[in-house]
């Protein structure tokens, strides 16, 4: 499935079915596709919830999971600003390219996305075993970054 182009990255075109990456959501509908998502099997309060994935059911606590992509305010990344990528949560949980796990146990969902029919990255989402989750964004990777990934054990792939 992955495979090294002639400048050692990744060439990510050999995942089926890309989607276009959608687009960026407000706070109330993000929230809203979570808590109406047929994956959403159990509200345990407002703003947490269980989600059923590929790989078994994660909590995933709202807030945290939309302010996480912003870089500043009280869930921010301290990173980057990364507020486009609001509208892919449902999807990369849903229908991941592949999801591997760490020792610790953290699962990571990872999904390729493009922009105007030409590859944009691959996005992953990381959730951890208290359900703390993060997105990670792996561009056109090198073969140690992608070989970094494959040290998890895999446990789905599309």
């Amino acid at each position: 499935m992955l495979n090294k182009v002639s400048n050692g990255n990744i060439d990510y075109s050999k995942f089926k079915d890309l989607q276009e990456l959608p687009k960026p959501k407000k706070f109330n509908d993000f929230r809203n596709s979570l808590l109406n998502s047929p994956n959403c099997i159990k509200q345990i309060n407002k703003n947490k919830i269980i989600y059923q994935t590929k790989v078994g059911q994660v909590q995933i606590y709202i807030p945290y999971a939309y302010g996480h992509f912003a870089k500043n305010g009280k869930f921010g990344n301290g990173k980057e600003n990364r507020q486009d990528l609001t509208g892919v949560l449902n999807l990369i949980l849903d229908k991941p390219a592949f999801v591997t796990k760490d020792t610790q146990g953290t699962l990571y969902f990872y999904k390729p996305f493009v922009i105007n029919n030409e590859f944009k990255d691959v996005i992953s989402i990381s959730i951890d075993s208290n359900g703390k989750l993060e997105y990670r964004t792996t561009y056109e990777s090198s073969n140690t970054k992608v070989k970094n990934i494959m040290n998890h054990e895999l446990v789905y792939i599309e």
